[in-house]
């Protein structure tokens, strides 16, 4: 270890024995990938509680997501626990820690949105919200805003205004991959600005004489179209320039669209899409008398002013919608009021609010927590930071967060500025660093944590390598400065880094391509993860215990996305497939190709062939398809006899070859009858169940995925039902509508046992670890090289891009902000390059590839000198190489990586054989598991299995049959005319005073009871009036109700038979019982059940006293004394005491 090593990590060691010693210090913490902050947050939570700083109910612990709160929480009582368990805990440590264990589900231990709905609950008054709020999921609440949008603009339609006309007339820019329509990119539109309605400042809008520039266009448009008619139709100019021509034509073809400014805007924004690149020809003359140079020069000046027009019109109609979609963000907001509900932005907001603007409420909250502790400082948005600060901060008056200094220990906030990629979500990386310096500034301790346990040393060499370089603090574009990681283990691979060369990486036209990169990869990471799970012998640190070495499994493999979609595609799919044919099993976590996979589609046909038995399209999908599996020639047949595939047709009674079809229309019109009347679930859960798809579905390869998909819908449908869905029609329909569109679903919980190997985007797997990443689209361009938004956090703006059109303050931000988006892909690149403990495996080629890739900081790192190619040397533990990393010369060859072991600097790196990696499997047809299916020399094997699970059918429904029939008969004393049998004690009956006209009917005497049934026996006035009055709000009791229970019962309580009560050995009231009576065969039912007013024990007699309120007793005493006899037998037959009856009538 260096010197410079071990001052890094003595000063790391500093750090955190500040954090868990100095805890009247508020902190930031700055810590490095896989340095373990969540485990210092939590040492510095264990040494406030244990040292009676605090109590655990005043502490506010908020984290990123749930998943990560749940996890804090567990750890945090493991913590406690072990802290108890320490044999140098002193008594008031131990009596502190044993509050915290006992107390801690009062710790308010969650994400930022759960912290601010409590709050908004406690005072929900001073928030001006409804009391009893319902908070909208994401899906809620775009539904709410879609229905929102479409009132508004039916509403519109007829005098739309004059963004949504003008926008109405222009092209779609660019490809369409998720088949948006106008309403989808006007949706999109407005409900990113919804998204962002707490910046609300305005949008600039310049001034424009679109008309003036229109006409000036157009008469240069129709001059160049002189210019081209002229010049020979083989010239270069006329393939440059022909659409303008074409736009002239067309103008005059069109003459009556030559006062509409819309369209003409529209033809002349299309018109700059056409033209193609600049050909001119070397001809001096484009046509006699003509020069070249003239059209040319006249033709750039053309080009050059449309274009300046285009982005003028569209900073125009970009602002002009901005005002014009606010209307729609209004009405969202009034709806949601209107409702009782709030969206994510709403807590948010009216917690910020609260917290800003009423002192009382602020200092009740800042009195209730007395500790903050932040985890993922770096991903906080402006609201977020605000409503954190606010709380922190000693002086309740001050509202401006940025001059508020928080109470000395306080606030502990832990982040890493190297791993904010969340800039999509509000994550503000300038803000981060303004808060840093500004909490510096007021006595906030910063401390940085750099010892890294994750990656072996061999990885934290090459990713420092990799980034320290690149990573510079910069103001500008908010990047973060690099802190170098140090102090991981050491190496136990052959090697720590891997790159797989591409094989055959060149397109048609003899370079290397990014389409062809693409095509070759997922053979080639698929099968060096056939290779290193199933031939290596290769050992990783085991996840439960680090300590142990393992063979590597699936599960400890990761492949890393920077995105799934690539123009409208799922990159996913061609993995999955490779993965699959070679049996590997994988889990894909988060896909956006959910509705494309075969077994939802299969779900989603049959669903809507029992919505619409009519669709002879949906039938047939349903039944050729796996829930069936009918053959073509039996389909066919059965069309041709009956006409149609329609269920509910007249079927022939004569074609016993047609019986499965029969059958299977049996279940769908079945299914078709009774959708309606029951939920979505149980219609396709009945489906599945007669079906045995669930078996079939798992016995695919990755069936653990397909499976898993296939509930996924069963919840899908839940959670429609959840959300106000009213039928089946509705939920096939919106199965549809999400199918149309790429959108990522969420997948299911994966444990971490769960085998397969992980498909993750790296912003899903950021906070995770597995020994073995692979970095998949290494091809990936770095980011956009056009802006989508542009935030001003002190100016209260957020300019976005709206349908395609950039606002002017947004173009004049572009430089900025393409440097922001580059700077947060570096930012990726180092999140997803800190996901590996083991082995790092990057897919490139080895020959020069100048593509600017969101990995090229690794690639620089991991490609040899030109003049090293041929150094690659032997590695042990690998299989042989050969001589060439690439497999396939467009031409002659030439030269490459030779394949082998590098040592660059201080990292050490393998490029792989891709002769090793070329392999293509067969592609399996049927079932992978089918040998589970047979039973081997055995004929009859499928025979017996199918009369075993008929057998267990029958034994199934007989059951359930059984279960269906009451195996006791319980009764009430009310319901029988007998007397208990040998038992007819004498009832006495004590009628207290009653006043007249007093209420009467079920609901005051139940009110009665409940008083007397609550009340203390030697209860005063006021609180028989105190009780009188909750529990008549809680049974919808009349004020006159309320009044007139008073007195009954403070007459009852003064009776002798509640004085006897009061000094009596034993009380019971209320008392439920239930007494096994079987012995004496009543018609009635075998158990005697009931519950007994008041009873109470006295010399060894319990004495049993039912209350009345009827106006008279006369016509139902007899039914009332049989009640109390019954009660009377209970008793005595439970306690085998002796009992006396009392009706007692208040």
């Amino acid at each position: 270890m260096s010197r410079i090593e071990e001052d890094v990590l003595a000063e790391d060691r500093r750090a955190r024995s500040l954090i868990r010693t100095q805890l009247d210090r508020c902190f930031i913490v700055e810590a490095a990938a896989g340095t373990g902050k969540t485990t210092e947050l939590i040492a510095r939570l264990v040494a406030v509680l244990r040292n009676g700083v605090t109590t655990v109910d005043r502490i506010a612990a908020v984290t990123f997501t749930r998943k990560a709160a749940g996890e804090l929480k567990l750890r945090l009582r493991q913590e406690l626990d072990s802290a108890r368990a320490g044999i140098e805990v002193s008594s008031e440590e131990r009596v502190s820690l044993e509050h915290a264990i006992s107390h801690l589900e009062e710790a308010r231990v969650g994400t930022i949105h759960s912290f601010c709905a409590e709050i908004l609950r406690q005072r929900p008054v001073e928030a001006r919200v409804d009391p009893a709020f319902e908070e909208l999921t994401e899906d809620q609440a775009k539904a709410m805003f879609d229905s929102v949008l479409r009132r508004f603009l039916e509403e519109k339609l007829e005098s739309l205004p004059e963004g949504l006309l003008r926008l109405s007339r222009r092209p779609p820019e660019g490809r369409n991959p998720e088949n948006l329509t106008l309403i989808d990119r006007i949706s999109e539109a407005a409900w990113s600005l919804a998204e962002w309605r707490d910046f609300p400042a305005p949008w600039r809008r310049d001034p424009f004489e679109r008309e003036p520039r229109i006409r000036a266009l157009i008469e240069r448009a129709k001059q160049l179209a002189g210019y081209v008619r002229r010049i020979p139709q083989k010239s270069p100019l006329v393939t440059w320039l022909g659409s303008i021509a074409d736009f002239s034509a067309w103008l005059s073809r069109h003459e009556e669209v030559a006062s509409d400014l819309d369209v003409l805007e529209a033809k002349l924004v299309e018109l700059s899409r056409q033209v193609p690149p600049q050909k001119t020809g070397r001809a001096k003359e484009a046509a006699p008398g003509l020069p070249t140079e003239k059209v040319v020069s006249e033709a750039r000046s053309f080009l050059d002013e449309l274009s300046l027009f285009c982005r003028d019109a569209a900073a125009d109609l970009a602002a002009l919608l901005h005002d014009e979609l606010l209307e729609v963000v209004g009405r969202y907001q009034d709806e949601k009021r209107r409702t009782g509900r709030v969206d994510f932005v709403d807590l948010l907001v009216l917690t910020r609010d609260l917290v800003r603007d009423h002192p009382e409420t602020r200092k009740h909250l800042s009195e209730r927590i007395s500790h903050l502790f932040v985890d993922e400082f770096q991903d906080t948005d402006p609201l977020q930071v605000e409503i954190l600060l606010l709380l922190a901060a000693d002086d309740i008056e001050e509202k401006d967060w940025r001059k508020s200094r928080p109470i000395p220990g306080k606030l502990f906030v832990v982040g890493d500025p190297k791993q904010s990629i969340y800039r999509f979500r509000r994550a503000d990386l300038e803000l981060y660093h303004e808060v840093k310096s500004a909490l510096i500034e007021r006595g906030v301790t910063h401390v940085k944590l750099t010892r890294s346990f994750r990656g072996t040393h061999p990885l934290q060499s090459l990713v420092n390598a990799a980034f320290e370089r690149r990573m510079r603090a910069d103001a500008r574009v908010g990047q973060a400065a690099y802190v170098p990681l140090a102090g991981g283990p050491a190496a136990h691979l052959p090697t720590s880094a891997v790159v797989l060369p591409i094989g055959k990486p060149f397109g048609y036209k003899g370079d290397v391509t990014v389409a062809q990169f693409n095509s070759e990869l997922p053979r080639t990471v698929a099968s060096f993860v056939e290779w290193l799970v199933s031939e290596s012998g290769w050992q990783v640190r085991d996840p439960a215990d680090p300590a142990q070495l393992v063979p590597v499994l699936p599960r400890h493999v990761c492949l890393l996305f920077s995105r799934f979609m690539n123009f409208g595609n799922d990159f996913t799919r061609e993995f999955v497939r490779e993965l699959e044919l070679r049996g590997i099993s994988h889990l894909l976590v988060g896909s956006r190709s959910f509705h494309r996979r075969e077994e939802v589609e299969t779900l989603r046909a049959a669903a809507t062939a029992i919505e619409w038995p009519e669709d002879d399209l949906a039938i047939y999908a349903t039944l050729r398809g796996a829930l069936f599996a009918l053959p073509d020639d039996l389909l066919f047949v059965y069309q041709r006899v009956c006409g149609s595939l329609d269920p509910f047709r007249p079927r022939p009674t004569d074609r016993p070859d047609l019986e499965d079809v029969s059958r299977a229309l049996d279940v769908l019109s079945a299914l078709h009858r009774k959708r309606n009347f029951r939920s979505v679930a149980e219609t396709l859960s009945e489906l599945l169940e007669i079906t045995r798809a669930h078996a079939g579905f798992a016995l695919r390869p990755a069936g653990d995925q397909v499976l898993a998909n296939v509930l996924r819908v069963i919840d899908l449908a839940r959670s429609y039902e959840a959300q106000g869905g009213l039928s089946f029609r509705g939920f096939v329909e919106m199965l549809s509508a999400e199918a149309e569109r790429v959108r990522t679903v969420e997948s299911p919980v994966i444990e971490d046992g769960v085998e397969g190997v992980r498909l993750m985007t790296v912003h899903s797997a950021k906070g995770l670890e597995f020994p073995v990443v692979v970095l998949v689209d290494a091809a990936n361009a770095v980011a956009r090289d056009r802006p989508t938004r542009s935030v001003d956090t002190r100016a209260g703006r957020c300019v976005q891009r709206l349908v395609d059109l950039t606002p002017i303050e947004l173009s004049e931000a572009a430089s900025v902000e393409v440097a922001r988006d580059g700077a947060e892909s570096l930012r990726l690149a180092y999140v997803a390059s800190t996901r590996a403990k083991d082995l790092l495996v990057l897919p490139w080629v080895g020959v020069e590839f100048d593509r600017s890739s969101w990995v090229r900081p690794l690639v620089d790192v991991l490609m040899p000198e030109s003049g090293e190619w041929d150094d690659g040397a032997s590695v042990p533990g690998v299989p042989r190489f050969g001589d060439e990393s690439i497999l396939a010369w467009p031409q002659a060859p030439g030269r490459s990586v030779r394949p082998g072991a590098y040592r660059l600097g201080e990292v050490e790196t393998v490029w792989w054989d891709p002769e090793l990696l070329a392999r293509s499997p067969e592609d399996s047809v049927g079932l992978e598991h089918v040998e589970l299916l047979v039973s081997k020399g055995n004929e009859l094997a499928a025979q017996e299995a199918s009369d075993e699970y008929t057998r267990f059918l029958e034994e199934r429904s007989e059951d359930l049959a059984r279960g269906h029939e009451p195996s006791a008969r319980p009764f009430n004393p009310t319901h029988t005319e007998l007397d208990p049998p040998r038992y007819s004690p004498r009832v006495e009956i004590v009628t207290l005073p009653i006043k007249k006209h007093r209420p009467g009917g079920r609901r005051f005497g139940t009110l009665v009871h409940t008083i007397l049934a609550h009340s203390q026996l030697d209860a005063d006035r006021e609180e028989i009036s105190r009780l009188a009055y909750v529990h008549g709000a809680a049974l919808g009791a009349t004020a006159d109700e309320v009044r007139s229970s008073v007195d009954p019962v403070m007459t009852a309580l003064s009776h002798s038979l509640f004085e006897r009560a009061r000094s009596a050995e034993e009380v019971r009231r209320e008392w439920p019982f239930v007494l096994d009576v079987s012995e004496l065969e009543l018609a009635e039912g075998d158990l005697l059940e009931g519950s007994i007013d008041l009873a109470f024990l006295e010399s060894g007699v319990w004495h049993v006293i039912d209350y009345k309120t009827d106006p008279s007793l006369d016509e139902a005493l007899g039914e009332y004394r049989r009640q109390v006899r019954w009660y009377m037998y209970a008793v005595s037959k439970m306690s085998g005491h002796s009992a006396n009856g009392w009706i007692l009538r208040v």
